[in-house]
């Protein structure tokens, strides 16, 4: 049964993993600075900066957790003229795809998000490392920012940020894009932000809590994983299948966590293809095929239908069937790695998961199995990707009644003294 003892041991535990202080810390007292953390009366940002969707979520001062923000991962810069054309162009709207900030000393603008796919057909998304830029990832971080805010971003926040496991690059860019005070323009809108604290955390350990962690920030008794030692996390998501060890609810960081280039993305690019081959004569007019959209679209559907328009729909179960083929062999692959005999419970995660769910768990040891040993952090499939964000926002709540607890006795210890 979990304790309230075993519950603060795990939120310290993650608390202590590279914790930082973005000002002068007003002690030296390390005990202390741990205490004070997100206990400092803000609202918190967690930024899911992923592979495929930009996802953000807020905890805010008052407990509560907001409903997430949704937003493609695309980027394109323009100039000063275009920047005002546009603004020209929507007159008192404002255009919150539009963003200006100095990047070294220089004032540079830019188009994000799906608005930018419109702005330009030409461009191309970035994939993997040549997102991991610290500008790069500062300026998506402004974008959602204003998003899960609704444009009423205060002048200070905290911020917690997921990041892939294994990528150093990664995770240093997301530390630094959010690090210290922000100014930037929004559309036409100005704002000037101070992370006054941040932290990181890997994002395939965030699922787990959705299901030890209550919405009140509170471990939960005999959840579904409180009989287990240790559990391994499956995140399939739209560029990578990450796997990682849970060891006692935190990160076994004695276990190289795996995270290989296998997903939905290579999914949708190779059904495109098969589907662009097979239906030449009636796309032949078109630039490039079916758009991708629609085939993210088409996943969502039973017999993986094709929108065409004109109420026309193709059913493409049959080459959907042959495109997921070397998709799951790769997965399974990756999961021979995993020495599934140290392991008591599995968790499985990540949007690619709920697409691919029956594969799966086909692929892991009957004995997690027939000992109902596998388990979703969400109710339904559709929130599962979002999962580590939800899990995060949990974590999160969890560290601030933590922290404020150990601060407020810490302070009543010193009264005393």
């Amino acid at each position: 049964m979990a304790t309230s003892k075993s519950r603060n041991k795990s939120f310290e535990s993650y608390l202590k993993k590279g914790i930082q202080s973005i000002q002068q810390p007003p002690t030296d007292n390390k005990d202390e600075l741990l205490a004070m953390g997100f206990s400092n009366k803000l609202d918190t940002y967690i930024g899911d900066l992923g592979n495929n969707l930009l996802k953000c979520g807020l905890v805010q001062k008052d407990g509560n957790l907001t409903m997430p923000c949704v937003e493609t991962h695309a980027c394109i810069e323009i100039s000063d003229y275009e920047y005002m054309t546009v603004l020209e162009e929507y007159g008192d709207t404002n255009p919150t795809h539009m963003i200006a900030t100095q990047i070294n000393g220089v004032w540079r603008y830019f188009v994000v998000g799906s608005y930018a796919y419109n702005f330009r057909t030409d461009i191309e998304p970035r994939l993997e490392r040549s997102k991991y830029t610290r500008d790069y990832y500062t300026i998506m971080f402004y974008a959602t920012l204003h998003a899960v805010f609704f444009g009423k971003i205060p002048t200070q926040i905290n911020a917690m940020m997921l990041y892939p496991p294994k990528d150093r690059t990664a995770i240093d860019a997301l530390k630094e894009c959010v690090r210290g005070e922000h100014k930037f323009v929004v559309g036409h809108e100005s704002f000037t932000v101070r992370v006054r604290y941040h932290n990181t955390v890997p994002e395939v350990s965030c699922s787990p809590f959705n299901l030890t962690i209550d919405p009140n920030g509170t471990e939960l008794k005999d959840h579904a994983l409180s009989n287990y030692k240790r559990v391994a996390v499956i995140d399939l998501g739209g560029g990578t299948l990450d796997i990682s060890q849970l060891f006692e609810s935190v990160p076994n960081w004695n276990v190289e966590p795996i995270s290989e280039s296998v997903g939905v993305n290579a999914l949708a690019t190779s059904f495109k293809k098969m589907f662009d081959k097979a239906n030449a004569k009636m796309l032949a007019d078109t630039n490039g095929g079916i758009p991708m959209q629609n085939v993210y679209e088409a996943f969502m559907t039973d017999n993986k239908s094709v929108y065409m328009g004109g109420g026309l729909e193709i059913d493409s179960l049959e080459i959907f069937e042959r495109a997921v083929i070397p998709v799951l062999n790769r997965i399974q692959e990756v999961l021979k790695r995993v020495n599934w005999l140290t392991i008591d419970g599995v968790v499985v995660t990540g949007g690619g998961s709920a697409l691919l769910e029956k594969e799966m768990l086909d692929m892991l040891p009957s004995q997690f199995k027939t000992k109902n040993r596998i388990h979703f952090p969400t109710q339904t499939k559709s929130m599962r990707l979002m999962a580590n964000l939800f899990g995060a926002q949990r974590l999160v709540l969890g560290m601030m009644i933590s922290s404020e607890e150990k601060y407020k006795k810490m302070k009543k210890a010193s009264k005393n003294a």
